[in-house]
């Protein structure tokens, strides 16, 4: 039970922090550029960091046995760290296609204005 929990709150905590607003976290590219790791495996290797941590502090919050810990903040690692994959692809694809839009928008409104500017000249 405890696990499951742990990656709800692990999956709500990803959302409520607001990583979906943000265009650019500078921890993200530290980390890639340090390891030299695309931004997917960054979101996996969080999300394991994340589930075991949330894993081994619910279980013990919960006075489990230490073998059972162990288990469950595994499986909370492997389902964080894979559901963190996943959202990332989700959120790294949304932000290419908002920057993408505002690109066209702003490409849009030099070419209005343009055409604007040498209608009244």
């Amino acid at each position: 039970m405890f696990m499951h929990i742990g990656i709800v709150i692990g999956f709500l905590l990803g959302n409520g922090l607001g990583l979906a607003g943000r265009a650019d976290w500078p921890f993200l590219h530290t980390i890639a550029a340090v390891a030299n790791v695309n931004k997917m495996k960054v979101f996996m290797l969080i999300g394991i960091v994340i589930g075991f941590l949330l894993g081994i502090g619910l279980g013990l919050a919960g006075r489990a046995d230490w073998p059972s810990i162990f288990l469950h903040a595994t499986v909370a690692a492997a389902t964080l760290g894979w559901l963190m994959k996943w959202w990332g692809g989700v959120w790294l694809r949304g932000l290419q296609t908002s920057c993408e839009q505002r690109r066209m928008a702003e490409v849009a409104a030099r070419q209005h204005s343009h055409s604007t500017s040498a209608q009244h000249k």
